[in-house]
């Protein structure tokens, strides 16, 4: 089936051009990446792993990577986004699909399994974001927590000034986010420079149309989680202060017959922090 052959592909969802990578061998697994202009190219990175297990389908969010920009701004949601999974599918006429989202990208898969429910199958979480649910306690106390550590004072600094900052181009709003990004994980100075060579250049147009456009078309995932049917992995981290170890425990409580999975001392890139737990977890339950 030459849609499914390694390499990237090119598809026509409804007006608009997308964009997909194949690469690996086995059973089909979409790795839905974050929607805020990362593109799917740290995943692609970080995940290669798996690709001796499974063929791996790397979806490119609307105006990320070279999936193109729609005219509407509105139309850059995470609601959106989730549709395209659903396009996706059935160009590749793919009867249910696996699918593991990281992140924002956890939030567009866990949106896409609410709102095409026969349309999944197995559905991993890893460390992501539950719009309509307030974890903002965690996050501030993770941010009083780190604040006098020289670990995270930069990076702590670059989070309370980026609240107020208005960012006049690309490269400004790069060099910020560069340096908040190294609050995540565990240990920046053994961790974080691995993340930001596989993470690129991220587009700042796409960071902040995302946000105006989830904006008008807000979602609530977590009165929604009862209508899940897929099987559902919650893979978590213990000391993740933008997803919360807190939100997997809460979404896997919500989600009739789903599985938890907590890796210790570990943020939010386990690949990287901690590789053996999280691909053994990921392979284990899809197996």
């Amino acid at each position: 089936m030459t849609k499914l052959t390694a390499g990237v592909h090119k598809f026509q969802a409804p007006a608009i051009e997308l964009t997909y990578t194949v690469r690996g061998s086995g059973p089909y697994l979409v790795v839905q990446a974050a929607g805020w202009g990362i593109s799917s190219k740290y995943l692609q990175i970080g995940l290669s792993p798996l690709e001796d297990r499974f063929t791996l389908i790397y979806p490119e969010p609307l105006g990320s990577g070279s999936s193109a920009r729609p005219q509407q701004v509105e139309t850059m949601s995470t609601s959106d986004m989730a549709d395209d999974i659903e396009h996706l599918r059935k160009y590749l006429k793919l009867d249910k699909i696996d699918i593991l989202g990281h992140s924002n990208g956890g939030t567009i898969a866990l949106a896409y399994s609410q709102r095409y429910p026969n349309s999944v199958r197995n559905l991993v979480l890893v460390t992501h974001w539950l719009d309509g649910y307030d974890d903002s306690r965690v996050w501030q106390q993770f941010v009083n927590d780190r604040k006098d550590n020289p670990a995270f004072a930069k990076a702590v600094e670059a989070l309370e000034l980026a609240k107020t900052q208005t960012f006049k181009s690309q490269d400004e709003w790069f060099q910020s986010l560069r340096v908040r990004l190294s609050f995540y994980p565990a240990d920046p100075d053994q961790h974080y420079a691995t993340f930001e060579k596989a993470m690129g250049v991220p587009s700042w147009w796409v960071y902040e149309a995302q946000r105006a456009a989830d904006k008008i078309k807000p979602l609530d995932l977590y009165a929604a989680l009862h209508t899940v049917k897929a099987r559902t992995l919650c893979l978590g981290c213990s000391e993740d202060p933008i997803c919360s170890e807190n939100v997997s425990r809460i979404t896997a409580e919500r989600i009739s017959g789903s599985q938890l999975v907590v890796i210790p001392q570990c943020v939010h890139f386990p690949w990287i922090e901690k590789p053996m737990e999280f691909f053994t977890a990921v392979t284990t339950f899809l197996s």
